[in-house]
């Protein structure tokens, strides 16, 4: 993606730590949800008696996770937006648009 857009070698850092800190915070976001959410379902499955408010409390934690991954996500284009040159914009712009090529954006 980087050198479809011909960045820098200083905008290719910045980028760079905006995904690193994106990445970051995902995994913190979500800390080990996803264990913890498919215990919790089993356990579900495993009692005499379906229990749907834990499921249900299950679903608010994922959109709480939810809801920050967005926030950290439109963080993530805005610190990649205030990096590029109008022209990189529009060559990443057309390359988010048309998607991935053969499993890798090309």
């Amino acid at each position: 993606m980087l050198s479809h857009v011909r960045a820098t070698p200083a905008q290719e850092r910045r980028i760079s730590e905006a995904f690193d800190e994106f990445r970051a915070d995902v995994k913190n976001l979500g800390g080990g949800e996803a264990r913890r959410s498919r215990k919790e379902i089993a356990d579900a499955l495993r009692g005499p008696t379906f229990d749907g408010v834990t499921l249900g409390e299950q679903f608010a934690r994922h959109d709480t996770v939810i809801e920050g991954t967005r926030k950290a996500f439109v963080g993530l284009v805005a610190r990649v937006h205030d990096t590029l040159e109008p022209e990189q914009r529009t060559r990443l712009a057309s390359l988010v648009e048309r998607g991935p090529r053969f499993g890798w954006w090309q």
